[in-house]
């Protein structure tokens, strides 16, 4: 494994108490400078999941988020001719055509990405998208319990083998979820925060955040230290940009 002693070094300290001095473009740009070929296609693969993401924000005419690797004009340049995403995204296209349809069964599309790139995956790929996706799950599984939906409804694109997806299936009669002990935390933040969404998100990205800097303590000078980094910048800033929006928010109600 390729090592990046001046890459890592040259990256400023950041936390989630202070404005970062690097932006994610500046990042960017970084790492075509200095990753190898064949980490570069990694930190492709990782904000390939945003471009995923992105295409639920382009189908809701919002503005999307500008760290993936295609912006709007290329996420619909490529949705036309059909190049760059892997086929699955392609086959989810024309299974539902409808726009109406693609959104209201977005949650198959992030389920395939997820299978399709957690077996193939290593370091901290496998590790950043099996946490993102079993976050995800428990959020989806509290949420359930407290509106009363069918949890089996809500995971039908999930893989129903899957040992966490049976955990959660488990508990689908049960009054309350019992989240896996790594994740009781997120419950409480749930639990907590419930009447404040805009705290719970800016508690589970500290959450996640110190979950991925544990996670790149023990990968020095690697590229899962790089993209561990890279991770942690993105949930700063929009650690830092859920600051604003709330502090907007609470000035136009004075």
């Amino acid at each position: 494994m390729q090592k990046y002693y001046y890459l890592a070094t040259a990256l400023p300290t950041i936390s989630l108490k202070a404005k970062p001095d690097i932006t994610f473009e500046e990042l960017k740009f970084m790492f075509k400078l200095n990753l190898s070929d064949t980490d570069l296609k990694k930190a492709i693969l990782f904000k390939r999941f945003i471009d995923i993401t992105n295409l639920r924000l382009l189908w809701l005419n919002k503005e999307i988020d500008p760290r993936g690797n295609l912006n709007a004009a290329e996420l619909e340049d490529v949705i036309l001719i059909k190049d760059v995403f892997a086929d699955f995204v392609f086959d989810f296209l024309d299974r539902y055509e409808k726009k109406e349809d693609r959104l209201k069964n977005f949650s198959f599309l992030v389920a395939t990405f997820f299978r399709e790139v957690m077996g193939s995956s290593t370091g901290f790929l496998q590790f950043y998208f099996k946490l993102e996706r079993e976050m995800r799950l428990v959020l989806t599984a509290l949420r359930a319990k407290k509106m009363r939906i069918d949890l089996l409804k809500e995971l039908q694109f999930e893989d129903l083998t899957d040992d966490f997806v049976q955990y959660i299936l488990a508990q689908k009669d049960s009054d309350d979820f019992d989240a896996p002990a790594e994740y009781s935390k997120v419950k409480k933040i749930y639990k907590n925060n419930i009447n404040d969404p805009a705290d719970m998100h800016k508690k589970l990205l500290e959450f996640k955040f110190n979950q991925i800097e544990t996670f790149s303590e023990k990968k020095p000078f690697t590229i899962d230290q790089i993209l561990s980094y890279a991770t942690c910048l993105m949930i700063i800033e929009d650690f830092n940009k859920l600051n604003v929006d709330v502090g907007l928010e609470k000035l136009e109600k004075l």
